[in-house]
């Protein structure tokens, strides 16, 4: 992986408004992602848990605020590892790359990083 480790930028959750993609994952999460709201701001992703609490919601910004245009999650994997990974193609301000996403067992996120 060629950018990273990101870890984003804590947000409050967003409710009442449908998000732009969900995936479920493994153990009962789901990954939201919110389109940016406007101009100069990257999308919020956030974690829901099996009782539906967001468990933390993020700006998924890389290198600095508002460079990431979008985010889609394509799958997810958990290993034997106490960690999952989960796959995503991002737009951002170096093109469209690849991305992985480390979240723990437990529904924290370790990090993400981008490559081309």
């Amino acid at each position: 992986m060629d950018d990273g480790p990101f870890h984003g930028t804590a947000v409050a959750p967003v409710d009442g408004r449908e998000p732009s993609q969900k995936l479920a994952v493994f153990n009962g999460f789901v990954l939201e992602v919110f389109d940016p709201f406007e101009a100069g701001v990257s999308p919020v992703v956030q974690l829901r848990d099996q009782s539906g609490a967001v468990r933390w919601a993020i700006q998924a910004d890389g290198h600095k605020s508002g460079d990431v245009q979008s985010v889609r999650f394509e799958g997810s994997r958990r290993g034997f590892t106490r960690s999952g990974t989960v796959e995503a193609t991002v737009q951002w301000t170096y093109g469209q790359e690849y991305s992985v996403w480390h979240i723990t067992g437990d529904g924290d996120l370790r990090d993400y990083w981008f490559s081309w």
